[in-house]
Protein backbone atom coordinates (compact mmCIF):
# COMPACT_ATOMS: atom_id res chain seq x y z
CA UNK A 1 0.00 0.00 0.00
CA UNK A 2 1.47 3.21 -1.17
CA UNK A 3 0.08 6.59 -0.02
CA UNK A 4 -1.12 8.75 -2.87
CA UNK A 5 -2.57 11.67 -0.95
CA UNK A 6 -2.88 12.94 2.59
CA UNK A 7 -5.02 15.57 4.28
CA UNK A 8 -4.50 17.22 7.63
CA UNK A 9 -6.86 19.55 9.47
CA UNK A 10 -5.98 21.25 12.76
CA UNK A 11 -8.07 23.25 15.22
CA UNK A 12 -6.53 26.01 17.33
CA UNK A 13 -7.84 28.36 19.99
CA UNK A 14 -6.33 31.83 20.09
CA UNK A 15 -5.15 32.79 23.58
CA UNK A 16 -5.92 36.51 24.08
CA UNK A 17 -3.36 37.01 26.89
CA UNK A 18 -0.08 35.69 25.53
CA UNK A 19 -1.22 35.66 21.89
CA UNK A 20 -0.38 32.00 21.36
CA UNK A 21 -2.43 29.42 19.55
CA UNK A 22 -3.31 26.38 21.64
CA UNK A 23 -4.03 23.22 19.64
CA UNK A 24 -7.48 21.74 20.27
CA UNK A 25 -7.44 18.84 17.86
CA UNK A 26 -6.25 17.37 14.62
CA UNK A 27 -7.84 15.25 11.88
CA UNK A 28 -5.73 13.21 9.47
CA UNK A 29 -6.86 11.45 6.31
CA UNK A 30 -4.59 9.22 4.25
CA UNK A 31 -5.56 7.91 0.81
CA UNK A 32 -3.67 4.85 -0.37
CA UNK A 33 -3.77 2.48 -3.30
CA UNK A 34 -4.76 -0.93 -2.00
CA UNK A 35 -3.35 -4.28 -3.02
CA UNK A 36 -6.22 -4.77 -5.46
CA UNK A 37 -5.67 -1.39 -7.13
CA UNK A 38 -8.54 0.48 -5.42
CA UNK A 39 -8.23 3.68 -3.41
CA UNK A 40 -8.66 3.24 0.35
CA UNK A 41 -9.03 6.11 2.81
CA UNK A 42 -8.03 6.04 6.47
CA UNK A 43 -9.18 8.77 8.87
CA UNK A 44 -7.93 9.47 12.38
CA UNK A 45 -8.92 12.17 14.85
CA UNK A 46 -6.84 13.39 17.76
CA UNK A 47 -8.40 15.66 20.39
CA UNK A 48 -6.52 17.56 23.08
CA UNK A 49 -8.20 17.66 26.46
CA UNK A 50 -8.76 21.03 28.07
CA UNK A 51 -7.15 21.70 31.46
CA UNK A 52 -10.36 20.56 33.12
CA UNK A 53 -9.85 17.13 31.53
CA UNK A 54 -12.85 17.31 29.22
CA UNK A 55 -12.79 16.68 25.47
CA UNK A 56 -15.59 19.17 24.81
CA UNK A 57 -15.00 22.40 22.84
CA UNK A 58 -13.13 25.16 24.65
CA UNK A 59 -15.35 27.64 26.47
CA UNK A 60 -12.69 30.20 27.32
CA UNK A 61 -9.30 30.83 28.86
CA UNK A 62 -8.63 31.06 32.59
CA UNK A 63 -7.17 34.41 33.65
CA UNK A 64 -5.00 32.66 36.26
CA UNK A 65 -3.33 29.82 34.33
CA UNK A 66 -4.00 31.05 30.75
CA UNK A 67 -5.24 27.58 29.71
CA UNK A 68 -8.55 26.69 28.02
CA UNK A 69 -11.39 24.97 29.87
CA UNK A 70 -14.45 23.42 28.23
CA UNK A 71 -17.82 25.08 27.77
CA UNK A 72 -19.34 23.24 30.75
CA UNK A 73 -16.47 23.80 33.22
CA UNK A 74 -15.49 27.37 32.29
CA UNK A 75 -17.02 30.12 34.41
CA UNK A 76 -16.66 33.59 35.83
CA UNK A 77 -16.03 34.86 39.35
CA UNK A 78 -19.28 35.94 40.98
CA UNK A 79 -17.59 39.02 42.43
CA UNK A 80 -15.01 40.41 39.96
CA UNK A 81 -16.31 38.51 36.84
CA UNK A 82 -12.83 37.25 35.93
CA UNK A 83 -12.86 34.16 33.64
CA UNK A 84 -11.64 31.12 35.62
CA UNK A 85 -11.27 27.37 35.22
CA UNK A 86 -12.41 24.86 37.86
CA UNK A 87 -8.86 24.51 39.22
CA UNK A 88 -8.76 28.20 40.18
CA UNK A 89 -12.38 28.38 41.37
CA UNK A 90 -13.69 28.19 44.91
CA UNK A 91 -17.34 27.24 45.21
CA UNK A 92 -19.34 28.76 48.09
CA UNK A 93 -22.98 29.31 48.86
CA UNK A 94 -24.52 32.75 48.95
CA UNK A 95 -27.17 33.93 51.45
CA UNK A 96 -29.93 32.19 49.46
CA UNK A 97 -28.11 28.83 49.42
CA UNK A 98 -27.27 29.15 45.74
CA UNK A 99 -23.85 27.95 44.53
CA UNK A 100 -21.44 30.84 43.96
CA UNK A 101 -18.14 30.57 42.07
CA UNK A 102 -15.34 32.85 43.24
CA UNK A 103 -11.74 33.27 42.20
CA UNK A 104 -9.18 32.58 44.92
CA UNK A 105 -8.46 36.29 45.41
CA UNK A 106 -12.10 37.21 46.02
CA UNK A 107 -12.61 34.13 48.20
CA UNK A 108 -9.61 35.15 50.34
CA UNK A 109 -10.90 38.70 50.79
CA UNK A 110 -14.40 37.49 51.70
CA UNK A 111 -12.91 35.00 54.19
CA UNK A 112 -10.85 37.77 55.79
CA UNK A 113 -13.91 39.99 55.94
CA UNK A 114 -15.91 37.25 57.69
CA UNK A 115 -13.04 36.63 60.13
CA UNK A 116 -12.76 40.32 61.04
CA UNK A 117 -16.55 40.56 61.35
CA UNK A 118 -16.56 37.59 63.74
CA UNK A 119 -13.74 39.01 65.87
CA UNK A 120 -15.34 42.45 66.12
CA UNK A 121 -18.68 40.89 66.93
CA UNK A 122 -17.05 38.73 69.63
CA UNK A 123 -15.31 41.72 71.17
CA UNK A 124 -18.47 43.84 71.19
CA UNK A 125 -20.80 41.08 72.40
CA UNK A 126 -20.43 41.94 76.12
CA UNK A 127 -21.54 45.51 75.38
CA UNK A 128 -23.91 45.17 72.41
CA UNK A 129 -26.73 42.69 71.99
CA UNK A 130 -26.96 41.52 68.40
CA UNK A 131 -30.21 40.38 66.78
CA UNK A 132 -30.25 37.40 64.39
CA UNK A 133 -27.66 36.44 61.86
CA UNK A 134 -28.15 39.66 59.92
CA UNK A 135 -26.07 41.67 62.43
CA UNK A 136 -28.82 44.11 63.42
CA UNK A 137 -28.89 45.56 66.96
Amino acid sequence: MKPIRGEQEQEFAHDPWDRKQNPLGQNNTTHVVGDEGGIESYRSAHRHACTCGCLKPAGGFCAQCMMPSCVDCHGFCGNCHMPICPKHSVFNQDENGKALRLCKTCHGSSSRKQLVHGIVRGLLSPFVRFGGDDGQR
